[in-house]
């Protein structure tokens, strides 16, 4: 059994390591490097993943939690070599498959996606209700996602990075472009991060209240707005606290009304972030 990351890499290193294997002979940082990023961020006890060696480095996808990651072990089975090895990663071992049977494990999904919002498991249970906001401009297409848990949520590892693969695929379709980034991922009242979900101190009626993007505001009766280089709140003269949510916070993107449940993720995210 394979049931942590360095345990299935030590697997992997296996065979690219054994004397004589004539694949991967240069590129090696996509195995060393980024396959192993991929599972340090990836791997639970239930994951599934597809692993390509080719002569010139290698191609990690996981799968099951989107029809979309199908598409991208299709790209990489069929990478252009003549000669590449293809293979199944689970806990309970590693198969050497072929490129049809790697399309068609793929398709097999763990999670589905009802109507663009519900989240379940193969058994059809409520994980998560989902909401993707997009934000950005044109130029630089991003996105926020929200999951409200469902009565299926448990917060286990393999239910935490189910959401946080699909939170990407969703977002591609969403916006109709690979070329998307996911600002933030929020589950409940705390945000995703790849080692584990972070509480953030919401209020009851958070949702219900708004700030706003922008300094340019601040002819309207703005009462203040977060800077985010040094990542605190500026008041101006006689503005109100923070907490009576009339605060408005600047940004590059433009004008935005946001939750001030969405500003305090935010808070915690450049806290947790600041180089973001």
């Amino acid at each position: 059994m394979f049931i942590t990351a360095q345990q299935i890499f030590a697997a992997m290193a296996a065979i690219v390591e054994a004397p004589g294997y004539p694949l991967l002979q240069s590129y090696k940082d996509d195995f060393y490097k980024r396959d192993l990023e991929s599972l340090k961020c990836n791997w639970s006890a239930k994951a599934r993943a597809i692993w390509v060696i080719t002569p010139n480095g290698t191609h990690l996808n996981f799968i099951g939690h989107h029809l979309r990651q199908a598409e991208e072990v299709t790209a990489s089975v069929h990478c252009g070599y003549a000669n590449i090895d293809i293979f199944s990663l689970a806990p309970t071992g590693i198969k050497r498959i072929t490129a049809a049977q790697a399309v068609e494990e793929a398709k097999k999904l763990d999670f589905h996606i009802n109507n663009g919002a519900e989240v379940t498991d193969s058994l059809g249970n409520t994980i998560a209700y989902m909401r993707i906001t997009p934000t950005g401009n044109s130029c630089r297409r991003r996105t926020t996602v929200h999951y409200e848990p469902g009565l299926a949520f448990t917060g286990s590892p393999s239910q935490l990075v189910a959401l946080g693969n699909i939170a990407i695929q969703a977002s591609i379709e969403e916006v109709q472009t690979l070329f998307v980034a996911v600002e933030r991922i929020t589950v409940g009242d705390a945000l995703w991060t790849e080692t584990g979900l972070v509480k953030v101190q919401c209020k009851p009626d958070d949702q219900t209240k708004s700030v706003i993007f922008s300094p340019a505001e601040f002819e309207n009766e703005a009462k203040g707005f977060y800077n985010q280089r040094r990542n605190c709140w500026c008041t101006l003269p006689n503005a109100t606290p923070f907490e009576s949510h009339n605060a408005r916070i600047s940004s590059p993107i433009g004008s935005k009304v946001i939750s001030l449940k969405d500003a305090r993720f935010l808070v915690a995210q450049n806290e947790l972030c600041p180089t973001q």
